[in-house]
């Protein structure tokens, strides 16, 4: 019979797993395609669907989106800083 230590070190042991790159990768192309849900992949590999969110926000199309840049004119921003520049100076 098992006693209570060996059955906490099971739980320990499974909670420490690690998952290449590679498996993370093409299970997030399989979930943006449709091809299998987020609830099948934690029953599959018995993990907690947190970690799989960041595997979809580190490898997803999402990331491949441009980024936007803001281009500001001489506006508020500059004269904030000029004043900034003006009170600092001896």
């Amino acid at each position: 019979m098992a006693n209570r230590s060996q059955f906490i070190m099971r739980i320990a042991q499974r909670r420490v797993r690690h998952f290449s790159g590679t498996i993370k990768i093409q299970q997030v192309l399989e979930i943006e395609s449709g091809q299998t849900k987020i609830s099948e992949i934690v029953k599959e590999y018995e993990a907690a669907s947190i970690p799989i969110y960041r595997w979809i926000k580190k490898f997803g199309s999402m990331k491949k989106k441009p980024q936007r840049f803001t281009v500001e004119l001489d506006g508020d921003n500059g004269k904030l800083l000029a004043l900034k520049n003006k009170k600092n100076r001896p």
